[in-house]
């Protein structure tokens, strides 16, 4: 993609939440439509996106999630319900919510997502992030700041979540990145760069992530 004769990227995040059209539309039906005409936009222009998927949306719209990842687009998390926020809640409370939303959108898609993005603006705290490592995430979107870790205290399950500031945020990054050290050292670069690629033929599978709502 050029712009004025100069290559460029960007990540563009698309939330697939019926709940949320219900809320500001009164018909959770759109949802699908909505979703239906954008994949069928992005088709003619070649370009992939990445969808955050609500656990039970992709309950309701399985054939609808499917055809997103069938499309070469990438699919992780939005977290389950849509209700509460993850900031304030248990540990055993968020990571009942990151196993369920994972194993909805696995059931939908076939695909074990890697990543949330947080819901309610990115809220979330340590025990979002805990919860996420705990369940096999590798990486979280959030507004959460907790610079000069790369997990949160006491968990060591494999695949570290890397999270360094950008612009008075914490963003994730997959360990594939490369952009932090290895577990328990500190990250080795401030995000500058923007946040996804936006190219044919592959989803935008990597690059740090940036809080959406």
């Amino acid at each position: 993609m050029t712009w004025h004769g100069h290559r460029f990227a960007f990540r563009v995040r698309v939330d697939v939440e019926h709940v949320e059209a219900q809320r500001y539309i009164g018909d959770y039906r759109l949802t699908r439509v909505a979703v239906s005409n954008l994949l069928d936009t992005l088709a003619e222009v070649d370009v992939t996106v990445s969808f955050a998927v609500l656990g039970i949306t992709a309950e309701l719209y399985p054939n609808l999630i499917a055809d997103i990842v069938g499309r070469g687009h990438e699919v992780y998390g939005h977290g389950m319900f849509h209700r509460e926020a993850f900031a304030g809640r248990t540990l055993a409370d968020q990571r009942h919510e990151v196993d369920r939303m994972r194993s909805s959108i696995h059931r939908a898609c076939g695909v074990q997502v890697d990543g949330l993005a947080c819901p309610h603006h990115g809220s979330a705290d340590e025990n979002t992030l805990r919860a996420a490592a705990e369940g096999g995430l590798t990486f979280v979107g959030s507004r959460y700041r907790a610079e000069g870790r790369h997990r949160p205290d006491g968990v060591t399950s494999p695949g570290p979540i890397c999270r360094w500031s950008c612009r008075g945020r914490t963003v994730a990054a997959r360990p594939t990145t490369r952009i932090g050290g290895p577990t328990g050292q500190e990250p080795t670069k401030r995000c500058s760069v923007p946040t996804a690629r936006a190219t044919s033929g592959s989803p935008t599978s990597t690059g740090p992530r940036s809080t959406g709502a």
